[in-house]
C-alpha cells in the first residue's frame, strides 16, 4: 500500500543542498578525465512561466511545455521565440518525431497530437499522468503513465504496440516513473522512478534508473539514493548522449548527475552563479547542448557539453525530405549546419552529393568546404532538390573533415511529381480610350502561360459575364456610342493548351470627337455686292446637335451665327473668313476659307448708233425713264443721227423736248472732236471731257457720272460728229 503522495514534488533548495554544491565542485575536478566538460550558455525564458517538459526536433527547434499557462512554447535553434500552441490542459511532457508533436496533459490525461505546422490531428486518451514521452528510431512512441506505473508503446498510427512495467519495487517494475529516454547507440530504454525504500525508520520514496532492452525487458539499474556527490534524491528527467552517458536531473539537489553507459557516476552539472531550482526535465541535442527545464527559475538553462576530442563534428539536420517537388522546378532551399563540437580545430574538405539520385540535388551555397571551424563554430551548406523525373529520389550529402568519423552524412530524399497545369495569366491591357465613331484595338499580348501556351482570347465587351467575342488584338467599335461615356468594364478570358483559364478586366471610355468643320470656298466676289458663304460639318456622334458661327471680319471673334451667311466688302482684296462648329458635348471644329474681292465694274452692253456729221442726240432721261435716241419721239423727233450744226440748234432741240439749256450735257471728243468708231474712245465712258459754252456737265474719268447708268433725269445727251459714222456706247 502506497502511503505517500507521489503526485506533487514541492522541493526547496536546502542548506544541505548548498553544501552539496561545494562537495560536487571538488569532486568534479577529480573526475575530469571521464566527465565531459561543460559551459553554461544563455538561458531561454521569453513567453515562458513554468517550463515542465522539453523536446527537440530534427532541426534543433526547442519545444517547451508551460504547465501554468497551459501552452507549448516553440523556439528556433538560436533560442528566439517561434510560436505557441495554446489551449492545453496542464501540459507536462512533449516529444517530437514522425513529423508530429506529442503533448502529454496532466489535467485531462490525454496526449494531444499535432503536425509540425501546429494543426491538431488526434489524441490518445486513458492516462492518469502522461509524465514523459519519447520516440525510438523506428518511430514508436513511448509514453510514461506516472500514476499507473507503466510505459505504453504506440505505433505511429496510434495503435498500442506493447507496454511494460507495472506497479512494484522489483526490477522491471515502477513506482511513479518520472522520465524515459532511448540510448540509440546501445538499443536500450532508460526509465527513472521513485522506487520505494524501506528502512528501520520507515517507508519512503527513493530513486533509481532502470535499463530495458527495446522490447521492455529489464536489463539492469543504477543510481544510489540519497544526498551527496554520487547520489540521487529525486530523479525527474533523463537524457542520453551519443557516448551513452545518462544525464539525470535531481529536483532536490538541483543538479544534473552524469553516469557512464554502465551506470558509473561521472559527476554533476551545475553553475553556482546561476543555480537551477527544481530541474524537472532535460534533453540533449546532437550538437551536444543540454537543455534543462528549471521549473522555479522559470527558465530553460542551456549548457554546451565538450568531449576531450580534438576533431569532433555533427550536422543538423542529419536527414531532410523535400517531399513532393514538381519535375523541372526547384524545391525550397534547405540549410544544413555543421557544428564543431570538439575541443580542437575542425578542417573541412569539399562537400559533395553522391548516390544514385545525386543529379537530382544541388548545392546552391556553401560556407563550409575548404574552411576550418574553431570549437563551437558553425558553417552552412544550402541544398535544393530539382527532380528531372517522376520518381522517388535519395542521395547523400557528404561533408568530409579531419573528424575520425568523417564524413558527416546527410540523407536527402524527395519525390519528383508532375507539375499540375498552371493557369495562364490574363492581361487585358488598358485602360483604353476611344473617340466616338472610332475603333480602338484591345490588346491582350501581355497575357502569358508559364507552362504552355495560350490558344484562345475571349472578350466580354458588355460586362454580362459571357465572353462572346474572340480575337487578339480585337477592335472595339464605338460608332454607336455618343461620347463622352464610360468607363465601361471589359473582361478578358484566356485559355491555354490544356484548357486552364485565366481572367482579367480592364475599362474603356468613349470620348467626344469634335466635329470636322468645312467653311467651303474658296469664294470670289466684287465690292459692294453680297457674297454668300455656306458652311458644313461632319460629326461621328450621330445624335450631336451642331452650332455654326462665322468670323467674317477676321478678328478671331465668331460673331455671326448660321450655317449659311452673307458678307459684303467695300474694297477689293483677298480676305479670310473662319467658321466654328460646336457640338452639344462642347467639341469644336474650326476651318477657314478665302474670298477674293475685285472692284465692281458694270459692263454695259455695246450699242451701235449710226450718226451723221454734226450734233446728234443720243438719248435723254425723262421722268418716265431712259430713252435712246428717238426711241420715244418728242413732239419734234430728233432721231438718232439728226444733224445739228450749231449749239443754238441743240438748245432749240432741247427746248422742244422740254429741257432747258441748263439741264443737258454735252459730250464731245478731244479738242471738240467726236468719237470715231475704231478709235480708243469707243464708249462714252472713255471719252475725254470738254465744255461747250459752259453748258451742262461733261463726263471725264473719276467723275461721278462716268457712264450712262449715272445719267440724271431731265438731262439730254448729244454728241457732235465731224463725219458720218457709227458710235458704240454702253447701255444699262
Amino acid at each position: 500500500m502506497k502511503t505517500y503522495n507521489k503526485h506533487k514534488l514541492q522541493i526547496k533548495l536546502s542548506f544541505s543542498a548548498l553544501i552539496l554544491f561545494f562537495i560536487l565542485s571538488v569532486s568534479i575536478k577529480t573526475q575530469a578525465a571521464v566527465m565531459p566538460e561543460y559551459t553554461r550558455l544563455q538561458s531561454i525564458n521569453s513567453h515562458l512561466q513554468t517550463p515542465s517538459g522539453l523536446a527537440l526536433d530534427a532541426y534543433e527547434n526547442l519545444y517547451v511545455t508551460d504547465s501554468t499557462n497551459n501552452k507549448l512554447v516553440i523556439y528556433k535553434n538560436d533560442g528566439s521565440y517561434l510560436d505557441s500552441i495554446n489551449g492545453l490542459d496542464e501540459p507536462v511532457s512533449v516529444a517530437v518525431g514522425n513529423g508530429k508533436i506529442y503533448i502529454g496533459n496532466n489535467g485531462n490525461g490525454k496526449v494531444n497530437i499535432y503536425d509540425l505546422n501546429r494543426n491538431f490531428l488526434s489524441d490518445i486518451s486513458g492516462f492518469s499522468k502522461p509524465g514523459s514521452i519519447t520516440l525510438d528510431a523506428s518511430g514508436k512512441v513511448y509514453i510514461v503513465d506516472s500514476e499507473k506505473d507503466v510505459v505504453k508503446v504506440y505505433n505511429d498510427d496510434g495503435t498500442l504496440a506493447f507496454s511494460f512495467g507495472g506497479s512494484g519495487n522489483a526490477n522491471g517494475k515502477f513506482h511513479f516513473p518520472t522520465a524515459i529516454a532511448i540510448n540509440k547507440s546501445a538499443g536500450e530504454i532508460i526509465v527513472s522512478d521513485l522506487q520505494v525504500v524501506s528502512t528501520w525508520q520507515g517507508t519512503y520514496e527513493g530513486a533509481r534508473v532502470q535499463v530495458f532492452d527495446m522490447n521492455g525487458t529489464y536489463k539492469r539499474s543504477f543510481g544510489n539514493y540519497g544526498i551527496g556527490t554520487d547520489k540521487i534524491f529525486r530523479p525527474s528527467g533523463v537524457a542520453v548522449d551519443e557516448e551513452g552517458r545518462a544525464y539525470v536531473t535531481d529536483v532536490f539537489q538541483n543538479v544534473v548527475q552524469v553516469y557512464d553507459v554502465n551506470g558509473a557516476h561521472l559527476g554533476a552539472i551545475f553553475d553556482q552563479a546561476h543555480p537551477m531550482r527544481t530541474p524537472v526535465d532535460i534533453i540533449i541535442s546532437d550538437t551536444n547542448k543540454l537543455f534543462i527545464a528549471s521549473f522555479y527559475t522559470y527558465t530553460v538553462e542551456v549548457y554546451r557539453i565538450t568531449d576531450n576530442k580534438s576533431a569532433y563534428s555533427t550536422v543538423i539536420p542529419k536527414a531532410h525530405s523535400y517531399g513532393n517537388v514538381y519535375v523541372g522546378s526547384a524545391s525550397a532551399v534547405q540549410e544544413f549546419t555543421v557544428y564543431n563540437i570538439g575541443n580542437g580545430g575542425l578542417d573541412l574538405g569539399q562537400a559533395v552529393i553522391s548516390g544514385e539520385s545525386a543529379s537530382e540535388f544541388s548545392i546552391v551555397a556553401d560556407s563550409c568546404s575548404g574552411g576550418s571551424l574553431a570549437p563551437a563554430d558553425t558553417c552552412q551548406i544550402l541544398v535544393v532538390m530539382n527532380p528531372s523525373s517522376e520518381t522517388s529520389k535519395v542521395a547523400d550529402l557528404l561533408i568530409p573533415s579531419n573528424d575520425p568519423a568523417s564524413p558527416l552524412t546527410v540523407t536527402l530524399s524527395g519525390t519528383g511529381v508532375a507539375a499540375p497545369n498552371r493557369a495562364p495569366v490574363a492581361n487585358a491591357g488598358g485602360p483604353y480610350n476611344v473617340g466616338e465613331g472610332m475603333t480602338s484595338l484591345l490588346d491582350a499580348s501581355g497575357s502569358y502561360d508559364i507552362d504552355g501556351f495560350i490558344v484562345t482570347y475571349s472578350w466580354d465587351l458588355d460586362n454580362d459575364g459571357i465572353y462572346e467575342t474572340i480575337g487578339n488584338p480585337l477592335g472595339f467599335n464605338a460608332s454607336a456610342i455618343d461620347g463622352p461615356q464610360g468607363p465601361f468594364l471589359i473582361g478578358l478570358k484566356v485559355t491555354d493548351n490544356l484548357g486552364a483559364t485565366g481572367t482579367a478586366t480592364t475599362s474603356i471610355s468613349v470620348t467626344n470627337t469634335p466635329p470636322a468643320a468645312d467653311a467651303g470656298g474658296p469664294y470670289t466676289g466684287v465690292t459692294e455686292t453680297a457674297i454668300s458663304l455656306s458652311g458644313s460639318a461632319t460629326d461621328p456622334g450621330a445624335s450631336d446637335v451642331l452650332t455654326y458661327q462665322w468670323d467674317i471680319d477676321g478678328n478671331g471673334s465668331y460673331e455671326t451665327s448660321g450655317k449659311d451667311v452673307q458678307v459684303t466688302f467695300s474694297t477689293e482684296g483677298n480676305y479670310t473668313v473662319g467658321i466654328r462648329v460646336t457640338d452639344d458635348d462642347g467639341g469644336i471644329g474650326i476651318d477657314t476659307a478665302t474670298i477674293s474681292v475685285t472692284k465692281l465694274v458694270v459692263e454695259i452692253p455695246g450699242v451701235d448708233i449710226s450718226l451723221k456729221a454734226g450734233w446728234n442726240l443720243i438719248g435723254w432721261i425723262s421722268d418716265t425713264g431712259y430713252y435712246k435716241g428717238a426711241t420715244v419721239p418728242a413732239s419734234s423727233e430728233y432721231a438718232s443721227g439728226a444733224q445739228m450744226t450749231q449749239v443754238a440748234s441743240l438748245d432749240a432741240a432741247m427746248a422742244e423736248i422740254g429741257l432747258s439749256s441748263a439741264e443737258y450735257m454735252l459730250v464731245v471728243g478731244p479738242n471738240g472732236s467726236v468719237h470715231i468708231p475704231g478709235s480708243p474712245f469707243n464708249t462714252l465712258k472713255k471719252l475725254l471731257p470738254d465744255k461747250v459754252n459752259g453748258k451742262g456737265k461733261i463726263y471725264y474719268p473719276g467723275f461721278p457720272y462716268n457712264n450712262l447708268t449715272s445719267m440724271i433725269q431731265g438731262q439730254g445727251y448729244f454728241v457732235h460728229m465731224t463725219n458720218n459714222g457709227v458710235l458704240t456706247y454702253d447701255c444699262p
